[in-house]
């Protein structure tokens, strides 16, 4: 399971460099265009594990598919953690 978590969480940190320095894409510049959707609130990409995990939790699966579920939701939290805490301070010092 920490080989699938680890797997995910890479993933995630990709798409999110790639979106990030690739793309030039700054959490500071779209939180005014989507402000009447997320009240102002900056999104980040951990609060989708929030229905992930327990979605994937309570709802019937098979156990491998489950298993993918609960990953990408942690995975999805420590890729977040990553960016803001490890990633972004060395190269950008800043964590934001």
């Amino acid at each position: 399971m920490a080989a699938l978590v680890l797997a995910w969480t890479a993933g995630f940190e990709l798409v999110t460099c790639v979106g990030r320095f690739g793309f030039g894409l700054r959490s500071r510049i779209w939180v005014d265009r989507y402000r009447p959707y997320t009240l102002g609130v900056r999104v980040h990409h951990a609060y989708f594990a929030a229905p992930v995990l327990p979605a994937a939790l309570l709802v019937p699966m098979e156990g491998w598919l489950q298993a993918q579920f609960i990953a990408a939701a942690a995975g999805l939290v420590l890729s977040d953690l990553l960016h803001h805490f490890v990633v972004l301070p060395v190269l950008t010092g800043e964590m934001d």
